[in-house]
């Protein structure tokens, strides 16, 4: 076959042409490149951001714990030597003992907590326990002397002086 032979100008168009879609196909390559960078940009800002987040509620978390811990010190007040209950039976009859003491504008009486006490159903050694010891905390305790003990009573006269007369056997 015999080859013909084009013309310059076809030859100008060809060359035009595939520049044309050499042009056409790199823009191509260069959008698709753009955003497969873009969605790759976004995938690395999402990771981050969620990394971010999770490291904020760790920190919150952390911080949660370190208030509760503070909180918890804090409540764990201590006078005198007794630490004041936080929970249960016990705090409960020391608040009616505050709440009496707060009404009557003095310390509160064993029998006032007493009868709200037991009102409550609590029990009665636990009230009076926890009655002395929330008197203990707020330094309401008395020191009571001791007394010293009576000397033995000694034995009746007559019985020893009898014994020394008797005749030995």
């Amino acid at each position: 076959m015999a080859e013909v032979e084009k013309t310059p100008e076809q030859l100008e168009e060809e060359r035009l042409a595939a520049e044309a879609k050499a042009a056409e196909k790199a823009e191509k390559d260069r959008l698709a490149q753009e955003k497969r960078d873009q969605k790759a940009a976004e995938k690395k800002a999402a990771q981050e951001q969620k990394a971010q987040a999770r490291l904020d509620v760790k920190k919150a978390k952390e911080e949660a714990a370190l208030l509760k811990k503070q909180e918890r010190e804090a409540s764990k007040l201590e006078k005198n030597g007794i630490t004041r209950p936080l929970t249960g039976a016990t705090k409960q009859i020391w608040d009616i003992a505050d709440a009496i003491s707060a009404a009557t504008k003095e310390p509160a009486t064993r029998a006032l907590v007493m009868e709200q006490g037991k009102a409550a159903g609590l029990q009665e050694g636990t009230i009076n326990t926890q009655y002395g010891r929330w008197r203990k905390y707020h330094g309401l305790t008395t020191v009571r002397e001791v007394k010293p003990k009576a000397p033995a009573p000694e034995a009746p006269a007559d019985a020893e002086a009898g014994a020394q007369d008797a005749p030995a056997e």
